[in-house]
């Protein structure tokens, strides 16, 4: 969270914080404060928003989730995320190298554990928060 604080405000992003509530909870209640929110979810949460057994009333939940909430979703190569209801942010459209799109979280704290440079393959604020997550381990 700190991480995700600190890019934000380099940045002049807004940033709000959940800890309850399903995603449509979450953009009911912030639309009824007069916040329009874009939920920026990995491309392995879509499986996830799209199984009823998350949602208290099920099916209808889904179908709700999407009809009503706003995604923005970088897709990872070789998953299909193509639902009605999301904004896809394509890879090329974010990386300069197509290589770069495909590597994940896991594989930056993989590389970061071994010694490997990540400067060219997240923020610049990513780089100092995970230099002082390895050196404390």
């Amino acid at each position: 969270l700190l991480l995700l604080d600190a890019i934000a405000k380099a940045r002049s992003y807004g940033l709000a914080l959940a800890s309850r509530g399903t995603y449509i909870e979450v953009s009911r209640a912030m639309r009824s404060s007069g916040i329009d929110a874009t939920f920026v979810v990995g491309s392995d949460k879509v499986d996830q928003l799209a199984d009823p057994s998350f949602y208290p009333d099920g099916g209808r939940g889904v179908e709700a989730t999407f009809a009503e909430v706003d995604f923005l979703v970088v897709p990872r190569f070789g998953v299909d995320v193509r639902v009605n209801g999301l904004r896809l942010l394509e890879p090329d459209a974010t990386f300069d190298d197509p290589a770069i799109a495909a590597i994940s979280s896991t594989e930056v704290r993989r590389r970061i554990r071994g010694g490997a440079d990540v400067t060219n393959l997240v923020p610049s604020e990513v780089v100092v928060h995970l230099e002082g997550y390895t050196a404390a381990r």
